[in-house]
């Protein structure tokens, strides 16, 4: 069975080098903790979700590729074939979407970096808590996950309410938590979210940013 869809390489290393260049000028943009993310292996990235442009600062914290999880509405006509070429993987939110989350499965299995904001979207007005996606996909391929905390993105792009700036903008990812491979269980998910929350919340930038990853 095919992996969902294969990533253009070559377009999204062009991308990112393009949207680096950008963000460390506008943005003074800045990684610390860009080590914790191993070179290699199947790894799950876990990041709040503030803003529609954190995806582009999440994929800024390693050189590696990686693979999105997406909400399913994206895919709209002038989005679609980017999201594809990508290599994003769409998911129906609120509906249990086994598909997605089996996709995210065989990716990680195959040595891929996945990536999820488990609050599902960065809508203020919107329920924002953890979902237990996450730690569902974790569980069942045993794939440690790696807290990353983003900071500053709010102010810098927001659709509702409407907002622009240009504030400093940081990426702090934590060390990977270990996870052992068993049964999702709601319960067994359900802790390992709440784990995944505290890392996250417990991350902050130091005074002095030593090390800043691979923009």
């Amino acid at each position: 069975m095919a992996l969902w869809r294969e990533m253009s390489q070559p377009l999204y290393r062009r991308l990112r080098v393009f949207v680096a260049w950008l963000c460390r000028r506008l943005y003074r943009f800045e990684v610390e903790g860009a080590s914790n993310i191993p070179r290699d292996g199947g790894y799950l990235l876990a990041a709040n979700h503030e803003s529609s442009i954190d995806p582009v600062l999440v994929a800024l914290a390693t050189e590696r590729p990686v693979r999105f999880i997406a909400r399913a509405e994206l895919w709209q006509p002038g989005l679609r074939r980017l999201l594809d070429a990508l290599g994003a993987i769409p998911v129906r939110r609120g509906q249990g979407d086994h598909t997605a989350l089996q996709r995210a499965r065989r990716l990680l299995e195959a040595g891929e970096l996945v990536a999820i904001f488990p609050q599902g979207t960065a809508l203020r007005f919107r329920n924002r808590r953890f979902r237990r996606g996450a730690a569902r996909v974790a569980l069942t391929t045993g794939a440690q996950l790696v807290p990353v905390r983003l900071f500053g993105t709010a102010a810098a792009f927001s659709i509702v309410p409407p907002r622009l700036g240009f504030p400093k903008l940081r990426v702090v990812v934590g060390e990977p938590i270990p996870v052992r491979r068993e049964e999702p269980t709601r319960e067994a998910a359900t802790r390992l979210t709440a784990h995944l929350e505290t890392a996250i919340a417990e991350l902050a930038p130091t005074p002095a940013t030593s090390d800043r990853g691979a923009t």
